[in-house]
């Protein structure tokens, strides 16, 4: 069993957060007094059936989901790896708000900050004393159905009420300060991939062998050199040949391949930045792609593309617009089995709920959600792309307040070698015109020191595809694409 971890827990910056923890609990505070009682028990005292007695009231919740505990109290740490969450456990009443932790984690900082809230420190496994004994007075606790079973052992049944995760609920509707920040952690996450990009594109040019686990470690490098950067978000999957057909392949030194010039290649990497959590998948081709593969690709690039610009009704649940990233793969036979998408934490969770492309949750306008279909040939080769979005409103030409679409947050090319671009409409074309020009308009003055990423950005995001790298003596094929 690995020792506990006693890294320091750190205040994250409101400029970064966009809103004080103190007007966080307060919300909280509001949400338990606007809940009911517990329907099955009423006042022995009241003539009244409907009157509950105070016992039977919320007057308080306890909050288990680390990265909960950390977005209200606006709090960082280091306990997992790839999310910046600590072991916690946070009791908020009417009256008061108790933070049980770690006091070793707890630097004099911290402590004063707490302290100028009202939040009053306790060591950790003083929780389950606290809990067994009622050491908030009268009135029930509100726990969410994900709350470990433990907790509801201890304060046994008659003490607790289900109620649903209001802090989940009010984390995935981001700040316009938190949208702002991810702007600026793709921007830096996006310049980083390009420069990336161009230095593996040059290796696989001259030949020389690179391998999964070396690209990957590559890349984290360059991350690395970023303003603001604190870690990646989880394990880089880079995969080429059959590694592309698994989704969540992660290569290690030993078992990795060398990337291979025949089949498509997946990078799937994200970033915990201080203003933001990245997320982002692109697929490359260093040699000649075969139709069959083209093809796939194009299919998913299409399903990319519907979901991106699609305009929906206000109510409208992400598993109801599943279906845009899939249509043009199912029309084949085809289709992939994950999710379309997921939520996306500010510096927390990189798979961020309540809402996604897989459940029945409407999405509200300051929900941020990825863009990933895909697409998997077992045991030969697979392609994906990924994009992070937010949910904004958008005008109409009929007007009216209650229409939604996506702003992409995204800053890195779409390679156009792959495409089939007989498969894709006229508006498709406009799209991935406008997508790499925006692209490059974005990135030029990031990466503008770097001779060689220049380069590779203006070429790859220039109507007319490179010349394939192929083996010695190979026809090669130059694609040039009609976009207009």
């Amino acid at each position: 069993r690995p020792p506990k971890p006693f890294g320091q827990i750190y205040i994250h910056d409101e400029r970064y957060a966009g809103k004080p923890a103190n007007e966080k609990i307060e919300a909280i505070r509001a949400w338990i007094k606007a809940q009911k009682p517990h329907p099955s028990y009423r006042s022995q005292s009241s003539n009244s059936p409907n009157k509950a007695s105070m016992s039977n009231t919320p007057t308080a919740t306890i909050i288990a989901s680390l990265p909960n505990v950390a977005w209200t109290l606006n709090l960082r740490g280091s306990d997992l790896p790839f999310t910046p969450v600590f072991h916690a456990y946070l009791f908020v009443s009417l009256a008061a708000a108790v933070l049980f932790v770690d006091r070793k984690k707890v630097t004099s900082e911290v402590e004063r900050y707490l302290k100028e809230m009202n939040v009053v420190l306790r060591d950790y496994g003083d929780v389950f004393t606290f809990l067994r004994t009622g050491g908030w007075g009268a009135g029930r606790v509100l726990i969410e159905p994900k709350t470990p079973y433990v907790i509801s052992l201890m304060l046994s049944s008659p003490r607790y009420i289900l109620a649903p995760a209001y802090c989940d609920e009010m984390k995935a509707l981001k700040t316009e300060t938190e949208i702002q920040g991810f702007k600026e952690a793709y921007l830096r996450d996006g310049a980083a991939m390009v420069r990336w990009f161009a230095w593996l594109d040059e290796k696989m040019v001259k030949g020389e062998p690179v391998s999964e686990w070396g690209a990957s470690q590559k890349l984290t490098e360059y991350k690395r050199l970023n303003e603001a950067f604190v870690g990646l978000a989880y394990e880089n999957i880079s995969a080429t040949g059959p590694n592309g057909a698994i989704p969540h392949y992660t290569p290690t030194r030993t078992n990795a391949l060398l990337i291979d010039t025949r089949t498509p290649y997946v990078i799937d990497s994200g970033g915990q930045y201080f203003d933001g959590t990245c997320d982002t998948t692109r697929t490359l081709h260093f040699g000649d792609p075969t139709d069959e593969q083209m093809e796939a690709y194009t299919k998913v690039l299409k399903g990319h593309i519907a979901l991106d610009s699609i305009i929906f009704p206000e109510g409208t649940t992400g598993a109801q617009l599943d279906v845009l990233a899939r249509k043009a793969l199912w029309k084949d036979g085809m289709n992939y089995l994950h999710s379309s998408g997921h939520g996306v934490g500010s510096f927390l969770n990189v798979h961020e709920g309540p809402h996604g492309f897989s459940n029945h949750v409407p999405l509200q306008p300051g929900h941020v959600i990825t863009n990933e279909p895909g697409y998997y040939k077992d045991g030969e080769w697979g392609v994906r792309l990924e994009s992070a979005m937010v949910v904004r409103r958008v005008p109409t030409k009929f007007g009216g307040e209650n229409w939604l679409g996506f702003e992409r947050f995204t800053q890195v090319p779409i390679q156009t070698k792959m495409i089939k671009p007989e498969m894709l409409t006229k508006d498709e074309k406009k799209w991935l015109r406008l997508h790499n020009q925006n692209v490059r308009l974005a990135l030029t003055p990031v990466v503008t020191e770097d001779k060689r990423a220049l380069k590779w950005l203006k070429r790859e995001t220039t109507r007319e595809g490179p010349t394939p790298t192929v083996p010695t003596g190979v026809q090669g094929r130059s694609l040039k694409v009609e976009w207009d």
